[in-house]
Protein backbone atom coordinates (compact mmCIF):
# COMPACT_ATOMS: atom_id res chain seq x y z
CA UNK A 1 0.00 0.00 0.00
CA UNK A 2 0.97 3.49 -0.41
CA UNK A 3 2.25 5.31 2.92
CA UNK A 4 -1.24 7.38 3.54
CA UNK A 5 -3.62 4.60 2.65
CA UNK A 6 -6.01 3.76 5.93
CA UNK A 7 -5.31 0.00 6.01
CA UNK A 8 -8.50 -0.22 8.07
CA UNK A 9 -10.78 1.69 5.12
CA UNK A 10 -8.99 -0.08 2.02
CA UNK A 11 -9.85 -3.73 3.70
CA UNK A 12 -13.31 -2.50 4.42
CA UNK A 13 -13.34 -1.42 0.93
CA UNK A 14 -11.57 -4.78 -0.76
CA UNK A 15 -13.98 -7.18 1.48
CA UNK A 16 -17.15 -5.04 -0.24
CA UNK A 17 -15.97 -5.50 -3.88
CA UNK A 18 -15.70 -9.14 -2.63
CA UNK A 19 -19.08 -8.94 -1.15
CA UNK A 20 -20.63 -7.17 -4.45
CA UNK A 21 -19.13 -9.79 -6.45
CA UNK A 22 -20.32 -12.91 -4.12
CA UNK A 23 -16.52 -13.74 -3.77
CA UNK A 24 -16.21 -15.79 -0.29
CA UNK A 25 -13.29 -15.01 1.54
CA UNK A 26 -11.07 -16.34 3.10
CA UNK A 27 -10.16 -18.49 0.53
CA UNK A 28 -7.99 -20.97 2.69
CA UNK A 29 -7.84 -21.69 6.04
CA UNK A 30 -11.28 -21.79 7.34
CA UNK A 31 -12.53 -18.48 8.94
CA UNK A 32 -10.56 -18.24 11.68
CA UNK A 33 -11.86 -15.53 14.48
CA UNK A 34 -11.60 -12.72 12.06
CA UNK A 35 -14.49 -13.49 9.79
CA UNK A 36 -18.34 -14.74 10.25
CA UNK A 37 -18.80 -18.22 9.51
CA UNK A 38 -21.62 -18.56 6.95
CA UNK A 39 -24.94 -20.05 8.28
CA UNK A 40 -24.08 -23.38 6.67
CA UNK A 41 -20.73 -23.53 8.31
CA UNK A 42 -21.89 -22.57 11.48
CA UNK A 43 -24.83 -25.34 11.94
CA UNK A 44 -21.73 -27.51 10.64
CA UNK A 45 -19.53 -26.34 13.52
CA UNK A 46 -23.07 -27.06 16.03
CA UNK A 47 -23.27 -30.63 14.67
CA UNK A 48 -19.56 -31.36 14.45
CA UNK A 49 -19.05 -30.14 18.13
CA UNK A 50 -21.99 -30.23 20.08
CA UNK A 51 -20.61 -28.83 23.36
CA UNK A 52 -18.20 -25.96 21.66
CA UNK A 53 -15.62 -27.26 23.28
CA UNK A 54 -12.86 -27.50 20.45
CA UNK A 55 -12.61 -24.03 18.91
CA UNK A 56 -15.22 -21.78 20.60
CA UNK A 57 -15.68 -18.30 18.76
CA UNK A 58 -14.41 -19.42 15.70
CA UNK A 59 -16.35 -17.84 12.47
CA UNK A 60 -17.30 -15.39 15.13
CA UNK A 61 -19.79 -18.24 16.77
CA UNK A 62 -20.74 -17.85 20.56
CA UNK A 63 -17.68 -18.59 22.73
CA UNK A 64 -19.82 -20.46 25.84
CA UNK A 65 -19.93 -23.88 26.36
CA UNK A 66 -23.10 -25.34 24.40
CA UNK A 67 -23.50 -22.64 22.32
CA UNK A 68 -24.88 -20.39 24.65
CA UNK A 69 -24.66 -16.51 24.02
CA UNK A 70 -22.65 -14.35 26.40
CA UNK A 71 -24.57 -13.95 29.68
CA UNK A 72 -23.86 -10.66 29.43
CA UNK A 73 -25.42 -10.01 26.33
CA UNK A 74 -28.36 -12.17 27.32
CA UNK A 75 -29.00 -9.88 30.60
CA UNK A 76 -28.53 -7.08 27.84
CA UNK A 77 -31.41 -8.21 26.07
CA UNK A 78 -33.13 -8.98 28.82
CA UNK A 79 -33.00 -5.63 30.23
CA UNK A 80 -33.78 -4.04 26.96
CA UNK A 81 -37.09 -6.13 25.71
CA UNK A 82 -38.07 -7.14 28.89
Amino acid sequence: MKPKTNAKQFKEDLLAFYDQRHIEYPAEHNVGHVYPAKTELHYFYKKLDPTNSLNPGIGQTEKWKNWQSSPIKEKLNDELHG
